[in-house]
């Protein structure tokens, strides 16, 4: 199917059950993460709270200035808006939202997002800017497709997080409202754990 696609592709699928057996397509192909970035930012945020390093019902005001283009409700929503951190953890991968995703990360922090990105194994995955912050082009996100695999393992091992914890994160990934790439395939009762990523 690949060969004949006009464009670039990376695929990797891997049996978490089978010892790490897997069929791959040029997996360490490093592309811009787009929102697949918005995984490990979320998954350290429920790090944090898992370590008690962070209180997930922290109140974050929502200014003008913090709105963002592209996926999201936030943007459109009257200006004044006060969130959880967990409720932005939540539109991150929920709707995708690029302003709760900017939001998260002047929160969290560039830096110790990128090390905990290092402690999941996603070699070749950073977060180099926020959501739409084209200020300086060389700085982009990057991640591979076997990197998102590596993060995906982690998640169902709960390697790092508290039960409770990967359960909300998981309920988040199979509500996800983005459902026009893989889950478009599938039977409407299917249940996929995803995240959708867009240039």
């Amino acid at each position: 199917i690949l060969a004949g696609l006009q464009g670039v592709a990376a695929v990797i699928l891997r049996d978490p059950d089978g010892a790490g057996q897997e069929v791959a397509f040029c997996p360490d192909l490093r592309m811009p993460a787009a929102s697949l970035i918005k995984l490990p930012l979320v998954w350290h945020f429920f790090h944090e709270c898992t370590l008690g390093r962070l209180d997930p019902d922290e109140v974050v005001p929502v200014p003008p200035a913090a709105l963002t283009p592209g996926f999201g409700v936030l943007r459109s929503l009257a200006p004044g808006l006060t969130l959880r951190l967990r409720h932005l953890a939540a539109l991150a991968i929920l709707v995708s939202d690029n302003t709760a995703t900017n939001l998260l990360i002047d929160r969290l922090g560039i830096d110790p997002v990128n090390c905990t990105i290092g402690d999941l194994g996603m070699a070749q995955t950073v977060l180099m800017r926020k959501m739409y912050d084209y200020r300086d082009p060389a700085k982009n996100n990057f991640t591979t497709a076997r990197d998102i695999a590596t993060f995906y393992s982690v998640l169902l091992r709960g390697d790092g997080l508290d039960p409770d914890w990967r359960d909300e994160f998981m309920r988040c990934l199979l509500g996800q409202q983005c459902r026009n790439k893989l889950p478009s395939g599938l039977p409407r009762a299917a249940m996929l754990a995803h995240k959708t990523g867009d240039q």
